[in-house]
């Protein structure tokens, strides 16, 4: 396994993964050109989602660097992210601009956002908190959605079936003219699982609108309707397969723009989303038919928020946040409710300042919250461009995470889960420095990074064997990121990306659970044919401790996937696309086996365009 991991290291010097950065929304709230952004920022086009053909977010994230991706299984099942190290709830996950972690649990259902809705993926790795909030600890990802433009009205169609019965059709309707523009699209995946009670159904419905008021204003609506039901079959060590979990989730969100004199311009965004989510746990023997008890768990969360932003060119922006948050819980067979709300303002502004070839982007974020009264996130970013093919970049600020309604107020007495109502923020320190050289079809970067942090909340078994929560540990993340790319000639090109991570608690000194030390991602993309592309991407994870006290691991694994895609005309085209070809035997999270090989096929028909 070393060997083959030292073969994939050495081709960092050949190999490369083109990154298209023309503009960039997240770090600054406006569109920025490449050089101006520094190193630790990346993006997946929509050329990258359309060709890949994903059906969710959390696949689109896999192979992005230093972005480690979780699993218990195949579509619908729970999946985690988590950047550079930190834990998954140290992410924080933006849908245009809008905070979709979960206010309960504090994590992010990627299976709720559809691939086919996206537009392009802006990830910053690293602090995004003197912008965005709390919860950027390790990075944010923000998805920009699709929009109708001024093109011929579009009508597609794409409809795919594959391993395990999984069926996911796609339908999307866009028109625009000068004035007014609509895109709208509804899906649906149903698939029967790889193992017992792993079925999975959804739908989705997504509206984006625009309406261009004057020359000077333009007001815009998007709005998304989410369905769900799915199996939740347990750890092999503990199977449920009569456990199931529902989703109905709801959101919607206008904005409205307005330019000042050319220099500047407004934005004010108002949102409202409405999340719940029914639990069925049964008790029973899990090899035969009986039920000794029924729990149906229903979560509740309301959100509703505005923003409003003054942008003065590219310079300077102020920015105004208010958000409510209520969260409700009720277990019907013990009686147990929760019903709690939290309130948040906030005051931020970011200027960027130029002297010579050194560009200094300079944020600050004053959060006041009904629960931890205030606090004061300042970040600074410094990108130098030598010339037109290095730059270096610098960053550096504070991060903190605000804990969640469950670790403040869990009172589950079934489950001997408590919370604890005062519970710090975990607050810490983000840094990095990188180096990028990019020259015509050759692109090169890394970056160093380390991250200091303190007060970080942990479940802990008590001595009476309760399952409680406390500020106790403090956690040091460091290593380098490397991605490079080189189009070899026009129907040839390769791409890679590499992750060095130590982590480790720094109170106990063991190393953080399912973080590994080396992370290799190696493709190539082959165009035999003007209308032919196949693509092969190896996966290469390190061997990881599966808990905090490092007692159990998982082992290293190599994983390879292929796309094929061949466009028959301008209004029809078809895919194959394999998963694990080769069925290598592995575990994302202990206790979840996933799947051997598995294939999908599809056909894309665009009835006028």
């Amino acid at each position: 396994m070393k060997k083959i991991l030292s073969t994939l290291f050495c081709l960092v010097f050949v190999v490369n993964i083109v990154l298209a950065r023309d503009v960039f929304l997240t770090l600054t709230k406006h569109d920025n050109s490449a050089k101006k952004l520094p190193i630790n920022v990346s993006v997946i086009t929509q050329k990258t989602v359309e060709e890949k053909h994903f059906e969710t977010l959390g696949e689109l994230l896999q192979n992005e660097v230093s972005v480690n991706f979780r699993s218990i299984g195949t579509v619908g099942a729970n999946t985690s992210i988590s950047i550079r190290g930190a834990s998954s709830l140290h992410t924080l996950v933006l849908i245009n601009g809008r905070r979709v972690n979960d206010i309960g649990l504090g994590s992010v259902d990627f299976t709720s956002i559809p691939a086919n809705i996206i537009e392009r993926v802006e990830i910053i790795r690293g602090s995004g908190t003197a912008v965005h909030g709390a919860g950027a600890f390790g990075g944010v990802v923000n998805v920009i959605t699709k929009k109708a433009t001024e093109t011929a009205p579009i009508l597609d169609f794409v409809v795919s079936y594959g391993s395990f019965n999984t069926l996911n059709p796609v339908l999307t309707v866009a028109c625009a003219t000068n004035k007014y523009g609509a895109f709208a699209s509804v899906s649906s995946i149903s698939s029967t699982g790889y193992r017992k009670n792993s079925k999975f159904t959804n739908v989705n419905a997504f509206f984006s609108g625009q309406f261009n008021v004057s020359e000077k204003s333009k007001l815009s609506l998007s709005g998304n309707v989410y369905e769900s039901k799915c199996g939740v079959p347990g750890p092999l060590s503990c199977l449920t397969p009569k456990n199931e979990q529902e989703d109905d989730n709801k959101y919607i969100k206008f904005d409205y723009d307005f330019s000042i004199a050319d220099t500047g311009f407004l934005n004010v965004s108002g949102y409202l989303s409405d999340n719940i989510r029914l639990f069925y746990d049964v008790n029973g023997n899990p090899y035969d038919s009986v039920v000794f008890a029924e729990s149906k768990y229903k979560y509740t969360s309301d959100i509703y928020g505005v923003h409003a932003d003054i942008h003065y060119k590219e310079i300077a922006l102020i920015g105004l946040e208010f958000e409510n948050k209520y969260y409700k819980e009720n277990e019907d067979l013990s009686g147990y409710s929760l019903d709690k709300s939290m309130r948040n303002y906030a005051f931020y502004t970011k200027l960027t300042s130029q002297i010579g070839k050194v560009i200094i982007v300079s944020a600050m974020r004053y959060d006041n919250n009904s629960q931890y009264q205030s606090v004061f996130i300042p970040s600074v970013s410094a990108i130098f461009n030598a010339d037109k093919r290095v730059k270096i970049s610098a960053n550096i600020g504070k991060v903190w995470r605000a804990p969640v309604f469950t670790e403040l107020y869990w009172n589950q007495s079934s489950y001997r889960m408590y919370g604890e109502a005062n519970l710090k923020p975990e607050h810490g320190i983000s840094s990095d420095i990188g180096i990028e050289y990019s020259h015509n079809k050759l692109r090169l970067a890394g970056n160093a990074y380390y991250i200091d942090g303190k007060d970080l909340i942990n479940w802990y078994y008590s001595a009476n064997g309760e399952f409680q929560v406390k500020n106790i540990d403090k956690a040091r993340q460091y290593g380098f990121e490397f991605e490079a790319g080189y189009i070899v000639m026009p129907f040839l090109n390769f791409r890679l990306n590499y992750t060095y991570l130590k982590s480790e608690n720094k109170k106990t000194k063991k190393i953080l659970a399912y973080n590994p030390e080396n992370t290799v991602n190696c493709g190539v993309t082959v165009k035999p044919m003007k209308n032919l592309s196949v693509s092969a991407n190896l996966f290469y994870k390190d061997e990881v401790f599966a808990n905090d006290a490092n007692t159990q691991s998982l082992d290293s694994f190599i994983t390879l996937s292929m796309d094929l895609n061949y466009k028959i005309n301008d209004n029809l085209s078809l895919w194959v696309k394999g998963l694990n070809v080769g069925s290598a035997n592995y575990e994302l999270i202990a206790g979840y086996p996933m799947h051997g090989t598995a294939i999908y096929v599809g056909v894309n028909v665009k009835m006028f365009k």
